[in-house]
């Protein structure tokens, strides 16, 4: 039975023609056995696919303009959507974080479940609006007109509603745990808590 060198200088030998051998693509000698020597290393990594981005504001107006009205469910991240036209959008489910429709025209469109925290929303056209369970956390609705808007179930947590128009507006089951209200017409919206009558 052979015996394997295993002295220092035989395994360093080795470790190098191993290396050529990975690095290079050449065979190794005939008498030489790399049994139990491992490639250096994995080759590169693949590169991850970047992540698919959200729709582009651009895109939505043309679409928009086109005649499309249902975006329900769109990616919208911080958005600029200032002074647009934007009456009956449906956008339901989407994600609006940090979205700017300062000055925009919505009324009458659908934003039940959307997300909003942290919109502009100053002096938007609201009326009518569905913002059924939508999260409204941190949003700046000052001056916004929201006469007759569904809010039920909305999260108005921190947000900015000071000179808010609000005839009508349905406030059913809605958060509203450090919301703002200075200036704004809350008595004349339904279904407030009393706190926020005083």
């Amino acid at each position: 039975m052979s015996s394997r060198n295993t002295s220092p200088g035989y395994l360093i030998g080795i470790g190098a023609i191993a290396i050529a051998v990975a690095l290079l693509g050449c065979e190794a000698p005939d008498d030489i056995e790399l049994d139990g020597i491992e490639p250096d290393g994995p080759g590169p990594a693949e590169p991850e696919p970047d992540e698919p981005d959200g729709m582009e504001a651009e895109q939505l107006l043309e679409d928009y303009m086109d005649g499309e009205r249902d975006f329900s469910g769109a990616n919208l991240r911080e958005a600029v959507l200032q002074r647009e036209d934007l009456r009956e959008v449906d956008l339901s489910n989407a994600d609006l974080t940090n979205i700017n429709l300062e000055y925009t025209d919505v009324s009458g469109a659908n934003f039940e479940g959307a997300n909003l925290e942290g919109a502009n929303l100053y002096v938007a056209d609201f009326s009518g609006v569905n913002l059924r369970n939508a999260n409204l956390r941190d949003a700046d609705l000052s001056g916004t007109d929201l006469t007759d808007a569904d809010l039920t179930g909305a999260d108005f947590t921190n947000a900015n509603l000071r000179h808010a128009m609000l005839s009508g507006a349905d406030f059913s089951d809605a958060v509203l745990e450090g919301a703002q209200f200075d200036g704004s017409d809350i008595e004349e919206a339904v279904n407030v808590p009393q706190e926020f009558l005083e």
